[in-house]
């Protein structure tokens, strides 16, 4: 069941009367922060495009359209994101789906893609969807997903309309809290670090989440060295299709990402130190996009920090 936050509810409120009268853009790129709930917003907006019953977000719910859409099986939905282990979604994939978008609706409605963390597909895979974003085939819709808009080309941001997911406020969050529990966490602290994010309180709450942010938390600690923190950080990966450079590059990138949420987080609360932590965060980050050796990147920043 797909949990829907006052933040879609009131993006679904604008765009319900283009799904009732037919007007809804045949490709929209939804961003917004990790974790906000883009994906569910798609998803809603592709139930309500191949419902036979209601053409609004999430559709009615009850027809066999609905029903195929929440077992995952409806033949006229097309997923696409980056396969685990993977940095980016093979651009093979993209044409196949393509190819899949080209062939008739099976069920009437159309076809609708969603191509979740679209910025995972790489210069190759952007150029590969551009002449059908530009010119869609007939019946068909096109919903991409991204927490990092400046990583598209230019070319695929123009022909696309772009909608706007904002994080919850800070008011909402904590209801959403309220309910959802924040597991080892104080409700505090979990806001905090969480930044408005429903999707990202949930995973940090408990098991590889938390065990993630306490390996952040120690960047700041005392006794530890670099070589001991990045050892930890890289403890128990393993590799995937692309080696174990790649895995230990994918790994540091997700501990830096949260290392650099935490000290925005002090920066905003008025320690001006933090401020330094920020730019020696986002160098460590284009150090890995680089190619530099996570190992060193990560045991240098600890010098740093």
């Amino acid at each position: 069941m797909i949990w829907l936050g006052p933040h879609i509810q009131r993006v679904e409120a604008g765009l319900d009367p283009l799904l009732a009268e037919g007007r809804l853009p045949h490709a929209i790129l939804i961003q917004g922060p990790k974790g906000v709930g883009k994906r569910s917003l798609a998803h809603r907006l592709a139930r309500g495009l191949l419902c036979s019953s209601a053409s609004i977000s999430g559709g009615c719910g009850s027809c066999g359209s609905c029903r195929r859409m929440e077992l995952a099986e409806h033949p006229d939905l097309h997923l696409l994101a980056r396969p685990t282990g993977k940095t980016r979604i093979p651009v093979a994939q993209v044409r196949e789906l393509l190819e899949a978008l080209s062939r008739s609706s099976l069920e009437g409605r159309g076809r609708v893609a969603l191509l979740c963390g679209v910025e995972d597909l790489g210069i190759e895979g952007q150029n590969a969807l551009l002449k059908t974003l530009e010119e869609p085939f007939p019946g068909t819709w096109i919903l991409l997903t991204t927490s990092r808009p400046e990583a598209l080309l230019d070319t695929v941001r123009s022909r696309v309309h772009r909608l706007g997911l904002p994080p919850l406020s800070a008011e909402e969050m904590r209801d959403f809290l309220a309910t959802s529990g924040s597991g080892a966490l104080g409700v505090e602290d979990l806001e905090a670090v969480a930044g408005g994010s429903p999707g990202r309180s949930l995973e940090l709450s408990e098991g590889d989440g938390l065990a993630t942010l306490a390996l952040a938390t120690q960047l700041f600690g005392q006794g530890a060295t670099g070589q001991d923190w990045a050892r930890s950080v890289f403890e128990g990966i393993t590799s995937g299709e692309e080696g174990m450079r790649q895995a230990k590059k994918m790994r540091a990138q997700e501990v830096l990402a949260l290392c650099l949420r935490l000290v925005r987080v002090r920066g905003l609360e008025g320690e001006i130190a933090a401020w330094n932590q920020v730019e020696a965060l986002l160098q460590s980050q284009r150090d890995l996009d680089l190619g530099l050796a996570p190992d060193q990147v990560l045991q240098a920043l600890h010098r740093q920090i």
